[in-house]
């Protein structure tokens, strides 16, 4: 898959086309780690490695033996760059690998998934239903570095904020709104040097913004230590400039006594801390714009929810079937710490759970 993206002088993508690139398979995905199985540990480095087979009038992978598989991050991101919406057509008798790919790996590669009947019989009419998918949704794919924030509204019927995506367009004209702001001002950015964020729309076009900043003003060089209206810090253009360890409007609030998560984040990346008091996000907004949505997955729960005293818990991370219903329907999904765990209603014939 990563060899047709790259291998361009092979596959001759035009510059001008909707390029989509069609995966048949009746299995699992191989990706990174899966060559240590033959002893076949080199990093895959996301380059072309084809010859011609005049023998057979084939073009041949010729690294399946020195470089290990690449990871999906690896691939999202050639896939993303060139501008190319992978669909996969799946065969076979089992939902599980078809669940794996409509689920889970093509909207994190922002691609689509399609059902084959026994036989592909239904080919054609697969192709159809692929192509119509691809020009029917229209989403903004971007990469951000760490200083800068950007969130994204839709004028679309049907906009799906954490994948930055209009589904089902139909003759719609679609407008995207894109607001970008500083989290912090980098030494790049004080060197009057522009940050390029390059946006993709899949299957469609990319283009390129520039973001500079103002990252100084008169005020700033005049800061006033020991103001009244700041308990811990700086009064610096009218605002509070906490010192370290404090926040809040008038720094009065202890940012050390902040709740931690596994993951080691201040509320585990997933709220805002408030005088030592998580205050979750809200999984509807925009505020969790810039997470990865395989992250955010919230297909079948109505009003998603983070919560815990340090954002560790929500209502839609729980265990599924292969269906998609939490914990088969049959039980309440009870978070603990972060970590999910079905507990089972109590039967009707024992009286047990």
């Amino acid at each position: 898959m990563l060899q047709a993206v790259v291998c361009d002088d092979v596959i001759e993508w035009r510059e001008d086309s909707r390029k989509i690139l069609l995966v048949m398979t009746d299995d699992v995905l191989h990706t990174a780690g899966d060559g240590s199985l033959a002893g076949i540990v080199k990093p895959n480095d996301g380059l072309c490695h084809t010859e011609y087979d005049e023998s057979t009038n084939r073009t041949l992978y010729t690294a399946s033996l020195l470089q290990d598989y690449p990871s999906l991050e690896l691939v999202k991101m050639v896939l993303t760059d060139n501008d190319i919406v992978p669909v996969f057509a799946v065969a076979g008798i089992s939902d599980d690998i078809f669940a794996l790919y409509n689920k889970s790996v093509s909207p994190f590669l922002n691609g689509f998934a399609v059902k084959l009947e026994s036989g592909s019989s239904n080919l054609i009419p697969v192709l159809i239903e692929a192509y119509r998918k691809v020009v029917a949704n229209a989403q903004l794919s971007f990469n951000l570095p760490d200083h800068i924030l950007a969130t994204v509204e839709a004028n679309c019927s049907d906009y799906l904020p954490q994948r930055r995506e209009c589904v089902e367009i139909g003759n719609e004209t679609v407008e995207f709104t894109m607001s970008v702001s500083l989290r912090e001002c980098t030494q790049e950015l004080r060197d009057n040097k522009s940050t390029d964020i390059i946006v993709t729309i899949p299957g469609f076009s990319q283009f390129l913004i520039k973001v500079s900043g103002h990252c100084s003003c008169e005020c700033e060089s005049q800061p006033t230590r020991g103001s009244t209206e700041c308990s811990n810090g700086n009064l610096t253009c009218g605002l509070c400039n906490c010192d370290e360890g404090w926040g809040g409007s008038t720094c009065s609030c202890s940012t050390l006594q902040c709740p931690v998560g596994l993951n080691g984040k201040t509320c585990n990346g997933r709220g805002t801390c408030e005088c030592g008091e998580c205050h979750c996000y809200n999984v509807n907004s925009t505020e969790l714009s810039d997470i990865d949505s395989t992250m955010l997955d919230t297909t079948g729960v109505d009003n998603p929810l983070i919560y815990g005293a340090a954002c560790e818990c929500s209502n839609y991370e729980c265990l599924t079937d292969g269906n998609g219903v939490v914990c088969s329907g049959e039980g309440d999904c009870q978070c603990y710490n972060g970590t999910y765990e079905c507990l089972c209603g109590v039967s009707a014939l024992t009286g047990e759970r």
